[in-house]
């Protein structure tokens, strides 16, 4: 009697302890997190000029800029793979300079000439 008695105090212990998956059948969502900011410049063209010379075209996404930027005085700056930053109002035909061999990596974003901020930078690379 008292080994029956163990074995439903021991049965009722591990029922007891069992839990049941309270995450069955959930999946999880979309996190804003994990995502990294749309850029506010992309690069839409890229043109070989020589073999040390690319000619770049961009886009300003003026949806994704924040309301409180001023953008009259917003240009874009580039820094190129060789650490030279160019600032320029133009949006097309923007020349800078490319690895001879190899990928050239740009770094891209809008430069605020009043303040003298820049934003967030979007890489861009030319193979």
């Amino acid at each position: 009697m008292k080994k029956v008695a163990l074995f439903l105090i021991i049965g009722l212990v591990v029922f007891s302890c069992k839990k049941d998956n309270e995450l069955d059948d959930s999946a999880l969502g979309f996190n804003p997190y994990e995502n990294p900011v749309n850029p506010y410049v992309t690069v839409v063209q890229s043109t070989v000029v020589n073999s040390n010379i690319l000619i770049l075209d961009l886009q300003i996404h003026r949806d994704r800029i924040p309301d409180n930027v001023d953008m009259r005085f917003v240009q874009q700056g580039i820094i190129d793979p060789f650490g030279d930053t160019l600032v320029t109002a133009k949006e097309r035909n923007i020349f800078v300079r490319k690895n001879e061999t190899g990928p050239s990596t740009y770094k891209i974003g809008l430069y605020d000439t009043e303040n003298n901020r820049i934003s967030t930078l979007f890489e861009y690379t030319y193979q």
